[in-house]
């Protein structure tokens, strides 16, 4: 992958994915227009974006679009309904700053290493630089410091800083995270310790409550009533004033039996919705709770 920051009109692109069902499509073209502002509807819209003639059709959104290096410059996004050779792709630099800011939010809900990133270019590949170091941090106690180059973690090659944030989610307590940084025109290898990692499901829990609004914990539900084929539930313990739980009614004691066609009988199970498109997208999703020997059911995210 590399910088989108100096794409050229008419500079050649392929666009690969799986248009249409058919595996590993690619097709050619140029850069028609950058910067453009494309409405879906009326209440969402986006920014930037990459315009090419390259073929883009249903199933390439998600797909690469690359240059005639085999750099990933775009992530293909969209096509103009009713046009022909008219399609759309995300500058490679605002997708990964995307992905940065929610893996960072993850990694940091686990544990706050204290370390701030950046990407800078040099001669259009990234580079992780250290844009600051908390004090006192285990990003500080490792011997990183501020406009160090993060070259590699664990032995892989890092170009951007998702990729960092991604290897700290991916970690357990107790790990040693070796890092290996370019400092001064010298590199040297540090090693970052992961002591104080959240347990998992006190992650899952802290998602909850910011995402939802509610804080939760699994119950076995044939205990409270037998006559039902739930396995469970999550038993809502908090409710978060202004919040999408409390936008709909959602109470202290209620059993949270399901969101849209998944059970919910486990933090693993809450986890897997929240990282939904659906949910990730706030369309409306449908959820079942049982409160007071009734089943209820009701709708997040109602528009």
């Amino acid at each position: 992958m590399a910088t989108s920051s100096d794409l050229m009109l008419g500079e050649t692109v392929i666009a690969i994915g799986n248009a249409y069902g058919y595996a590993d499509t690619i097709t050619r073209g140029i850069i028609s227009a950058l910067h453009r502002r494309v409405e879906v509807n009326t209440n969402q819209f986006y920014e930037n974006l990459i315009q090419t003639d390259a073929s883009i059709n249903p199933g390439n959104s998600g797909g690469p679009l690359i240059n005639i290096q085999g750099d990933a410059i775009g992530v293909n996004v969209a096509v103009r309904v009713g046009a022909q050779s008219i399609g759309f792709a995300i500058p490679m630099d605002r997708a990964m700053a995307v992905a940065k800011e929610i893996l960072m939010n993850r990694s940091q809900q686990r544990i706050d290493v204290g370390l701030n990133l950046a990407v800078t270019f040099q001669e259009r590949s990234p580079r992780v630089t250290v844009a600051d170091v908390s004090r006192n941090s285990l990003a500080s106690n490792a011997g990183l410091k501020k406009d160090d180059v993060i070259t590699h973690v664990n032995g892989d090659a890092i170009g951007w800083p998702a990729f960092v944030y991604q290897q700290l989610l991916q970690s357990q307590r107790g790990d040693k995270i070796e890092v290996t940084v370019e400092r001064t025109g010298t590199s040297r290898v540090l090693y970052l310790s992961m002591q104080d990692i959240l347990p998992k499901d006190d992650v899952l829990s802290i998602r909850a409550w910011e995402e939802i609004g509610i804080r939760v914990e699994p119950i076995k539900f044939k205990a409270v009533n037998k006559q039902n084929n739930y396995r469970g539930g999550l038993k809502i313990t908090a409710v978060k004033a202004a919040s999408p739980a409390t936008e709909e009614g959602l109470r202290t004691g209620d059993i949270l039996l399901g969101l849209h066609k998944w059970e919910t009988v486990t933090f693993e199970n809450l986890n897997y919705v929240l990282n939904t498109e659906m949910f990730q997208t706030r369309k409306p999703m449908p959820f079942y709770i049982y409160r007071n020997e009734d089943f209820l059911y009701g709708e997040l995210f109602q528009q």
